[in-house]
């Protein structure tokens, strides 16, 4: 027989008449392997990875969600528009999602307090030019030779009373406007600021940028506010204020270095010009107050 005969097939179960295996018959082997075959090499599947642990403040639960604000959850505060009339006197109201001031503060008190004593010094500032004036004519007696120096200590001493009385007044006017900016500038949306508001109280006090700061920080207060201030009425009130201060700075060296009646009276004349500036100076600061006043804090007026 040859070696390319195939075997023969292996023997079928015994069937049942009705064609199924019998279950009588013996089972059949499956043939043997042959052991000269190849064998495959087995086939090694890596380890299942552990389950990795929670990072470092990684919820090891599910987290319930929280609303945020602006959620439909969440409960929302009704804000009216910027500009629009305030729910409550000495409350401003500002439009959602702008930046919200420092802390509202009311400002109708302080704001009267400033403006009076603005005009106290005013009225203050009028009395002594008149006595400056009064001055003026008892030097040109005294160069006359119509009055004696009697009459000379007399106007020093009321200029001096004078002087002292309206320091006062405005020192108290200059306090009530530093609170009163401060308030003011705490009171509008940061973003219309240059400066913090304790900027807009110590820019006064500080050499060279005295000069313009303070002017930078309440055109952003005007600004802020919306105020009806226009930028002619805002620039004239600080050239009056600066041409005061230069105006009573070369006042005050001319009576140092008098040493005559004309140039004692020239000095006299120069401080007269440095008040007449400080009364419109002071005009303008009073309806400057009262309409950024009015529009931050109008109260329930």
């Amino acid at each position: 027989m040859s070696d390319l005969t195939p075997p023969p097939p292996p023997p079928e179960p015994a069937r049942a008449p009705s064609g199924s295996p019998d279950p009588a018959a013996p089972l059949m082997q499956p043939p043997a392997a042959d052991p000269s075959a190849p064998v495959a090499p087995p086939v090694y599947a890596p380890p299942p990875a552990p389950p990795s642990a929670p990072l470092y403040g990684e919820p090891t639960y599910p987290q319930p969600s929280v609303p945020v604000y602006g959620d439909p959850g969440y409960p929302q505060i009704p804000t009216p528009a910027y500009g629009a009339p305030p729910q409550n006197p000495g409350q401003y109201a500002y439009a959602a999602g702008a930046p919200q001031p420092i802390g509202l503060r009311p400002l109708r008190g302080i704001g009267a307090a400033t403006r009076w004593l603005i005009a106290a010094t005013a009225i203050a500032t009028l009395i002594t030019m008149a006595v400056e004036l009064w001055g003026i004519s008892l030097l040109d007696s005294f160069a006359s030779g119509s009055v004696g120096p009697g009459a000379l200590q007399a106007y020093d001493s009321a200029s001096l009373a004078l002087a002292g009385l309206t320091g006062l007044i405005t020192i108290a006017a200059g306090v009530c406007w530093l609170i009163w900016q401060h308030r003011a500038a705490s009171s509008v949306p940061p973003a219309s600021l240059r400066r913090s508001p304790g900027w807009h109280v110590g820019s006064w006090f500080i050499p060279v940028v005295a000069w313009w700061f303070p002017f930078q920080n309440m055109k952003d207060i005007v600004r802020g506010s919306r105020a009806a201030v226009s930028s002619g009425m805002l620039g004239g009130w600080w050239a009056l204020w600066i041409s005061t201060g230069v105006a009573s700075l070369v006042s005050a060296r001319m009576t140092t270095a008098a040493d005559s009646v004309p140039s004692l009276t020239a000095a006299i004349g120069v401080s007269i010009v440095g008040d007449v500036l400080w009364i419109a100076a002071a005009a303008f600061a009073w309806v400057i107050v009262s309409r950024i006043t009015k529009t931050i804090d109008p109260g329930l007026g």
